[in-house]
């Protein structure tokens, strides 16, 4: 409600007089103070994981041609990696016919359990460190990619979509120099995720009470079915599993720790959390491109990779030392 100058003023008068007043027990005894200080010589305090440089080992990741998880732009990893420098992990990878150390991104969350949260908040991290990088023409085509992504209708029911649409995109293009979408592939192969999405099988839910079993959980207690990817092909001769990653007898890939091959090369592929990713950049490599019997009809070329050697002209079944 506005009041006339005159009504204002003596408002004000009365509001002085009574803070003034030595009978008033409000205003003389209790001392209020402003919840903001708008002072024009105040310091400006801002959060500091706003302002937290990005490692040269996310760069150095980036220069040797590897795939940058998204994770690492989150507050957490840049923290980790600016605060905690002894506590970062490196390995040793075969490169150009040399060694080199890289940032060891296993010791971070990996991309595919981001929240929306915090995949929104590294994505703004991320998109500053491209227009550092790869100048502002790069800058400008992921601010749209996050823009298309941001703006599907229903953002949090589809997020496992989004997310999936986003690491697919992000790997490829970081594994292909060429990697090229028009408008029209791009929003279909969003379509083709989503339809994947929606069809892949609930994860199985794990019970904690464990009172009803009479004895201690056994994950290969039981034949898994056929076509599982928890199966690796099998040895014929000896009906016991090859793992496709190093194509030794005795294990299945999801249980794999070997680092290379018999003939002590590095190995291509190795596993986590169950499933088929590079080793260099941790993009996923399709299971079932692996076998003969089960060919698959997905519309990921990026993925259809040998595990054993890399090659996109046949799956391990194929190797020729399979």
């Amino acid at each position: 409600m506005l009041l006339p100058p005159s009504d204002q003023l003596a408002l004000d008068s009365l509001l002085e007089n009574h803070r003034n007043s030595p009978t008033s027990t409000h205003w003389s005894k209790v001392q209020r103070t402003l919840p903001f200080d708008l002072s024009d010589n105040a310091p400006i305090f801002s959060p500091d994981g706003m302002h937290l440089p990005i490692s040269k080992l996310i760069n150095n990741l980036a220069d040797a041609g590897f795939h940058v998880p998204l994770t690492l732009f989150s507050y957490d990893a840049l923290h980790k990696l600016q605060n905690q420098p002894l506590a970062v992990k490196t390995v040793k990878v075969h490169q150009n016919g040399q060694n080199i150390h890289i940032l060891d991104v296993t010791q971070f969350p990996p991309e595919e359990e981001m929240l929306p949260l915090d995949w929104h908040s590294a994505w703004e991290h991320y998109i500053d460190w491209v227009g550092t990088q790869e100048g502002l023409i790069a800058k400008h085509m992921w601010s749209c990619h996050f823009r298309f992504l941001t703006c599907i209708h229903k953002f949090r029911e589809r997020f496992p979509t989004i997310l999936q649409f986003d690491m697919d995109v992000r790997s490829a293009a970081a594994s292909d120099p060429d990697f090229f979408l028009t408008t029209e592939e791009y929003k279909n192969k969003y379509l083709h995720t989503q339809v994947g999405v929606l069809q892949a099988p609930p994860a199985p839910a794990v019970s904690s009470d464990k009172s009803s079993h009479g004895h201690c959980f056994s994950p290969y207690n039981r034949k898994v079915r056929n076509g599982s990817p928890d199966n690796s092909f099998q040895n014929n001769q000896h009906n016991s599993p090859t793992c496709i990653i190093c194509l030794r007898s005795g294990h299945k890939y999801s249980s794999c720790n070997e680092e290379t091959m018999q003939k002590g090369q590095q190995m291509f592929t190795k596993s986590w959390d169950g499933k088929l990713v590079r080793r260099d950049n941790n993009s996923p490599i399709c299971f079932f491109f692996q076998l003969a019997k089960k060919p698959c009809h997905d519309i990921h070329p990026d993925q259809h990779l040998c595990a054993t050697c890399g090659s996109r002209d046949h799956g391990t079944s194929n190797h020729k030392s399979a």
